[in-house]
């Protein structure tokens, strides 16, 4: 049976009492009966907490509950502590606006509404407001199976720190956070509208519980939150559905060293430059991050750069303090509608990245990014039109890594580049339409192979090329559009309104330590080379040995590499 507030006349004097404490009253409640019913407006100076399994705490809409003392500035009003508690429908205020952001080893905490310490806690139907932290369950207890239903969490107070600033924050596993609705007060600077974490204790060997599987579905946030939605260590989780309406001032959406997880949300992003919440993190912003590692994740979201935005659509960051693999697969959507300057994809080095059908417009480069021995960057399918201002692709800084790009458009409009690409070991263009005002791909210092075939022009005014950098040992270098093959395996190959003004010399066929004739050499293999008359002939192999004659297509010359 329940018992009510108003049946005990538990109640504030009038909406201006801030004095009365009804702490008390309220735990005496809870330390006999399992289910109280909230229906008047009630103080707390301290925070109260279930004393049974299955205990309901139950609000109604003429209920609420307020915190007052400063002692409530650090602390939630209510602490599950027994499996299976539930808040109903419950109405919590901050109307005195208390918050602290002090240091914790200062006497610094979270103020906020429900403190998650048990198993299987529910928190359904509530309405927030003006809350530091609506909603958590810390570190301290590795809470499982909570679920967070169809809450509103209006206005939550950002005090510009990473430890807090939440409307949910759950370090745990199998938890359901589905259904809300998040905004963060006008003014103030949040961490993270609704956050999911792998708890920092460690495991206790019940593989249910210690998955870390999470799943956030169909939520809304807004406003001035650093991160709308994120998942930090979390292993086998969904987001799907989530709305960032706009606001984020770092990421719309983060995903941190997880590991088997699938997105799909839609990102507002309405950052303008300039704005500088967190700036002593240093962050680079944009849509959508993912940091440090990751590992079988699939990210299928749409995001829209909205007019004076300013950031990236997709960043791929590492911690110089954190190590790990970056595995995993992008099959976005976007548009810039913002600074033109913004770009699509910022990418660091990554062990294995496939972008799959993803397209992007409007963006200056379409993929920005550097380069490393392990990186390996694979497109499939994807549509990158650019506004013009910048390669469609560029890869600028550090050395090596591999490059495969199938079945793509890049349309750079009126740039001269569609790609521009520096010191790459590998890169394979193959199926793939070029839009530019001059050059197809601009390369330099490529290490060891560049493949382009069956690729095709996308406009009909004038032919594409390739242009190609060397530098020398002195470090000088030289900028060329035809000559000599540069000495690494290289094919063009069945491309259409692409030129290649770079032609096999007889030297180079000649040559036993050559590249065309020490990697991948086969019988039958043709190229084109200059004669002695310096006229281009058809020459074909004889062998797949290096030493292997090459005979011209007439049959009259025969060349020996030695």
């Amino acid at each position: 049976m329940s018992v009510s507030t108003s049946s005990l006349n538990i109640r504030v004097d009038g909406p201006d009492d801030f004095t009365t404490d009804h702490t008390q009253a309220i735990q005496e409640l809870l330390n006999r009966t399992t289910y109280i019913i909230i229906d008047t407006v009630v103080n707390l100076a301290g925070q109260i907490q279930t004393r049974f399994d299955d205990q309901i705490i139950e609000g109604t809409e003429t209920g609420e509950i307020r915190p007052i003392g400063n002692n409530m500035a650090t602390q939630s009003m209510i602490a599950l502590k027994h499996p299976r508690s539930k808040i109903l429908n419950l109405i919590s205020t901050n109307p005195l606006l208390l918050k602290s952001d002090a240091e914790p080893r200062d006497g610094g905490g979270r103020q906020g509404t429900v403190d998650i310490q048990a198993d299987f806690c529910l928190v359904q139907g509530c309405t927030m407001t003006n809350q530091v932290n609506a909603v958590i369950a810390d570190s301290t207890y590795r809470a499982h199976g909570s679920r967070i239903l169809g809450n509103y969490f209006f206005d939550c107070i950002g005090v510009g720190r990473e430890d807090r600033g939440d409307a949910v924050s759950i370090w745990g596993s199998g938890t359901v956070i589905d259904g809300n609705y998040a905004s963060c007060k006008e003014g103030t600077d949040g961490r993270i509208a609704f956050h999911a974490e792998a708890p920092v204790t460690s495991n206790d060997g019940r593989p249910e519980f210690d998955a870390q599987h999470t799943i956030m579905t169909n939520n809304l946030a807004w406003g001035s939150f650093r991160r709308h939605f994120a998942f930090e260590g979390i292993s086998n989780g969904v987001s799907i559905g989530n709305i960032s309406i706009g606001g984020a001032t770092w990421w719309g959406e983060a995903y941190i060293m997880c590991t088997n997880v699938i997105a799909e949300n839609t990102i507002k992003y309405t950052r303008p430059s300039g704005q500088a919440a967190g700036a002593s993190w240093k962050p680079k912003h944009g849509a959508i991050c993912i940091q440090n590692w990751s590992s079988h994740v699939n990210i299928r979201s749409v995001v829209l750069m909205e007019e004076g935005s300013s950031g990236a659509g997709v960043i791929l960051t590492r911690s110089s303090t954190v190590a790990g693999e970056h595995k995993l697969t992008l099959q976005v959507s976007m548009r810039n509608k913002g600074d033109e300057s913004n770009n699509a994809f910022d990418l660091v080095p990554a062990e294995d990245l496939h972008l799959n059908n993803c397209y992007a417009e409007g963006f200056a480069n379409q993929i920005k990014g550097v380069t490393a021995d392990y990186n390996h960057l694979l497109l499939s399918g994807c549509r990158l039109v650019g506004n013009g201002t910048a390669s469609g692709i560029l890869i600028q800084g550090g050395s090596g890594g591999k490059l495969f790009i199938n079945q793509s458009i890049v349309d750079v409009g009126t740039n001269d580049y569609a790609m521009s690409l520096f010191e790459l070991a590998m890169v394979r263009i193959t199926g793939t339409g070029f839009g530019a005002n001059k050059y197809a791909v601009n390369l330099r210092d490529i290490k060891e192979l560049f493949i382009i075939s069956n690729c095709y022009n996308l406009n009909s005014a004038g032919a594409l090329s390739l242009r190609y950098g060397k530098t020398d040992s002195s470090g000088s270098s030289s900028v060329a559009t035809s000559g000599d093959v540069p000495e690494i395996e290289w094919v063009f190959s069945n491309n259409e309104g692409i030129n290649s003004g770079f032609v096999y010399s007889l030297a180079q066929l000649k040559s036993l330590t050559a590249k065309i004739n020490t990697v991948n050499k086969s019988i039958g293999k043709t190229v084109i080379a200059y004669d002695a008359d310096n006229k281009p002939r058809y020459y074909y192999s004889l062998g797949t040995e290096a030493n292997s004659s090459w005979v011209s297509f007439d049959n009259t010359e025969t060349l020996i590499p030695v």
